[in-house]
């Protein structure tokens, strides 16, 4: 652990994240980017709606295991989803997309990303054996159980690959789809830390129908906030892309791509316009320069 980390969460800066990302890296990223984009289907003409870039977490977690040569855990509910060695360390990873918002020239705007689950074992047996979560939740004066208790799953949780896969640090890889754009932005999960978390009064509604529990310590504010949700039965945490974009916190993958407008049934009844407009998406796919890093 490094102890020179505050939080349970700690953004590596954009100097230790070229170390990870080599240019070997970058390309092989770069080349899946480009074969997801011409994967998008296209819209008709004078169809108005906007059709986010897609990619299943699967693929991502593939384009991870390629570009950092690393070992996939497989499928399930493994607490990581790969395993490479960078600088000399064996590192684990969870390997997490998020949606981002934009402004109308594609910059990141100052909001919070989608979120993503920290932990889907929230279930009432693993709190206290006489109340639910629910009841928990109504009684101000109980609910720091469910934190203690949250804190003592994620470090079984954890500690876990620690003593089977003889991993030295755990990472949090984020990758950010943001319109057109992506960024990598990685985190040092520091599970000392949690000692340090606690319920946050000042935020977190104090009436017995709060629905939601404010968590503080666990991330620095600027770069996201976690909390603890009763109906979902989860933690979840949220990240503030722009100000760790601001930060020198994330790299930045831009792309050129503009969705085509296109009837393609009526080109596939043609045979020879078919095959010229494969031809044309082939031709795109011959080059890689026009998905920059920053």
């Amino acid at each position: 652990m490094n102890k020179t980390d505050k939080y349970v969460l700690n953004f590596l800066p954009k100097e230790e994240l070229e170390k990870i990302f080599d240019d070997s890296a970058k390309k092989t990223i770069s080349y899946f980017i480009k074969k997801t984009l011409i994967a998008q289907p296209e819209k008709k003409p004078g169809q108005e709606e906007e059709l986010p870039i897609q990619a299943p977490k699967e693929h991502i977690e593939q384009w991870m295991v390629q570009a950092l040569d690393a070992e996939h855990t497989g499928a399930g509910s493994y607490p990581v989803d790969i395993i490479f060695e960078a600088n000399g360390e064996i590192i684990g990873a969870d390997v997490k997309m998020l949606s981002c918002k934009t402004d109308v020239n594609g910059s990141l705007k100052d909001s919070d990303s989608g979120e993503t689950s920290i932990s889907q074992k929230f279930k009432d047996e693993n709190f206290d054996k006489s109340k639910t979560l629910d009841e928990l939740f109504k009684n101000i004066e109980e609910r720091p159980i469910i934190w203690d208790k949250w804190k003592k799953l994620i470090k079984e949780k954890y500690c876990k690959v620690f003593e089977e896969r003889r991993v030295e640090k755990i990472y949090y890889i984020f990758l950010l789809r943001a319109g057109k754009n992506f960024y990598i932005g990685v985190c040092n999960v520091n599970l000392d830390n949690l000692d340090n978390t606690e319920i946050d009064c000042e935020r977190t509604n104090n009436s017995k129908n709060a629905t939601s529990l404010w968590i503080k310590n666990f991330i620095d504010d600027r770069y996201g906030n976690v909390k603890v949700y009763k109906s979902k039965k989860r933690v979840e945490l949220r990240l503030k892309p722009k100000s760790l974009q601001d930060n020198s916190c994330l790299l930045k993958i831009s792309t050129d791509f503009e969705l085509k407008e296109e009837n393609i049934k009526e080109i596939i009844k043609d045979e020879k316009k078919f095959q010229k407009y494969i031809k044309e998406i082939s031709k795109s796919f011959n080059n890689l320069e026009d998905i920059k890093w920053e």
